[in-house]
Parts: C-alpha cells; sequence; structure tokens
C-alpha cells in the first residue's frame, strides 16, 4: 500500500508488485459516507490487484459538516451543502499522478464507484472521456438532465442496478425532500447508447451470473442486457440483479465480472 499525497487530499494506492511493463489503472470511489479502502474491499477490488496485474487507486471524497466523506457528483447526489469542491479536477490530478508516478498503460484507465462514488463514475465519463477509457457504476445514476453530459470521445459503460435497491430506485426519484431528481436505470443507459452511437436494441449479454450472496436474491439474479452497434470502445450494458438491495452481499466474482468488462474495453 502506497499513500500519495496530491493538493491536500492523499489516495491510497495499491500496486501489483515491482514497477514492469504498462499495467492498467483502476480508480474506485466509495459511496456517501464511507472510504477508499472500504469501498474496495467491499467490492474485492484488493483481491486481484497481484492476480490481474493492475493498479488501484482507493481516493477519498471531502468531508461534509456531519464529517462524511462525499463526492460532488450531480445535483442530485452528494453534495448537500453546495460546498465549493472539483472533484472532477482533483480525479484528474490524480490519474495524472498516478502515470508520473507508475507505468500506468493510458488506454486502460477505468473507474469503478458505488452509490456516491456510482453517480460520480458517470461524471467522469461526461468530463474526462479522452483519459478514461470505461467505468462502471454500481447503483448510481448519471445526471438527470443528459444534455449536461458532454463526452468527446466514447466511454464504455457499465450500469449495474439491484431491482429492490431502497435508496436509488430503478425507475428514478429523489434522495431527500427538496432535491432535484436522479434518473431511472434505463434512462441512464439509454442516455449512453445514444452518446456512444449505439443502437437502442439491446441483446444478452451472456448467461445471468450468481454475484449477489444474499438470500434475497437466490441463484443466478444478475440478468445482462448490451446494447447494439456499440463502437467498441463505447459500449454500454446493464446489468439488473434481481432482489438485490442498494449494498448487496457481493462476492469475488463479482469483482471477477467487473474486470472482465473493464479488461474487454479499452480506449482503442
Amino acid at each position: 500500500m502506497v499513500h500519495s499525497p496530491l493538493e491536500g487530499r492523499p489516495y491510497d494506492m495499491m500496486v501489483p508488485g515491482a514497477p514492469g511493463e504498462p499495467r492498467p489503472l483502476v480508480v474506485v470511489l466509495h459511496g456517501y459516507s464511507s472510504n477508499g479502502l472500504r469501498q474496495a474491499e467491499y467490492l474485492h477490488l484488493p483481491e486481484l490487484v497481484r492476480e490481474k496485474q493492475f493498479y488501484l487507486a482507493m481516493p477519498g471524497g471531502s468531508r461534509d459538516p456531519n464529517g462524511y466523506r462525499f463526492w460532488s457528483a450531480t445535483d442530485a447526489c452528494c453534495n448537500f451543502w453546495q460546498a465549493p469542491v472539483d472533484d472532477v479536477g482533483y480525479l484528474r490530478a490524480l490519474i495524472e499522478d498516478a502515470m508520473v508516478r507508475y507505468p500506468v498503460d493510458p488506454k486502460r484507465v477505468f473507474v469503478v464507484g458505488h452509490s456516491n462514488g456510482g453517480f460520480m463514475a458517470h461524471r467522469v465519463a461526461c468530463e474526462l472521456s479522452l483519459r478514461v477509457a470505461a467505468v462502471v457504476s454500481l447503483a448510481g445514476p448519471m445526471v438527470k438532465d443528459a444534455t449536461r453530459c458532454v463526452p468527446v470521445a466514447p466511454v464504455s459503460v457499465l450500469h449495474i442496478q439491484g431491482d429492490a435497491d431502497e435508496s436509488i430506485h430503478v425507475d428514478g426519484g429523489v434522495i431527500g425532500d427538496g432535491a432535484p431528481p436522479y434518473p431511472g436505470t434505463r434512462d441512464t443507459v439509454q442516455a449512453w447508447a445514444r452518446k456512444n452511437g449505439c443502437g437502442l436494441r439491446t441483446t444478452v449479454a451472456g448467461p445471468p451470473l450468481d454475484l449477489d450472496a444474499s438470500p434475497k436474491a437466490p441463484g443466478a439474479e444478475t440478468v445482462r442486457e448490451r446494447f447494439v452497434d456499440c463502437p467498441r470502445s463505447g459500449a454500454v450494458e446493464l446489468w439488473m440483479m434481481h432482489g438485490s438491495t442498494h449494498e448487496p452481499e457481493v462476492s469475488g466474482d463479482f469483482a471477477r465480472a467487473l474486470w472482465a468488462f473493464l479488461e474487454a474495453h479499452p480506449k482503442p
């Protein structure tokens, strides 16, 4: 574990071994009130660092007046006090810092986020599309007004959602009274399909997966859809976890499934 200072906001980095050939970089973004290491461990990502040979960056959001860490991702989540925070600039600087310190493959920079971190992963795809190859969001949609998302290059997007999520609803909603709304799951992936130049028809992306160990989601609960006719560097997939809540009991197979998607979608 390496502790790297950056503009007063340090981040932790797990490295796969001695420097060698360029390797992928995965940036994991935590949910509201969590932190980078806890989020990475929840998703079982550290277990894959040496096996799959990627760098794992674990930054932390700013603290709100209650002491909880947050990302200023969209108007819906989760800069509730309107703090003057530039998280896009921070994550851009983090990626650039990592590329100076380590032999990062510039075509394989990926972002994975959960909840508030998932909202932020979508924003990164909107605003850092020249730098980031693919993002994965678990239970965190994009901005409601999709015209505010203007990527200048395709970014592959995997959106994962539990249909029994009690916090971020599959059909959209609001996080608190008076808060701006967030979009539904299908609105999010359809918006990305349009931005990446895909067709709006979907096909099966593979057999269902058993990624949630909770008895509330028995069997192979995760159904995978892929939008057709996408560019290779701009794939869009939706994985619906039937019976899963906001914090599914994910297993190591979850991390392996995420990695398989990321590995298959570098920049051209």
